[in-house]
């Protein structure tokens, strides 16, 4: 009987750790995200997302996101 070992044997990238500057009401924030992914959809209206992978699957969730004129940038932390 055959085995495939491939998806056990398959590694996650390494979890990263964002700050993002939000803004609400004229008040300024950071609020810190830990993900594998994000994506900078802001110029095409779509803001910011970040996904983090299940533990053994390529299927990802979306932990947080950020509407356009919601935040005024991102950045990743070098830990």
């Amino acid at each position: 009987m055959e085995h495939d070992v491939s998806n056990s044997l398959r590694t996650l990238p390494i979890l990263r750790r964002f700050r993002v500057r939000v803004i609400e009401d004229g008040c300024y924030y950071d609020v810190f995200v830990t993900a594998h992914l994000v994506f900078n959809n802001n110029d095409r209206g779509e803001g910011l997302v970040f996904r983090r992978y299940y533990d053994d699957s390529v299927k990802t969730e979306k932990v947080a996101e950020f509407q356009p004129g919601t935040f005024t940038f991102y950045e990743e932390i070098n830990q």
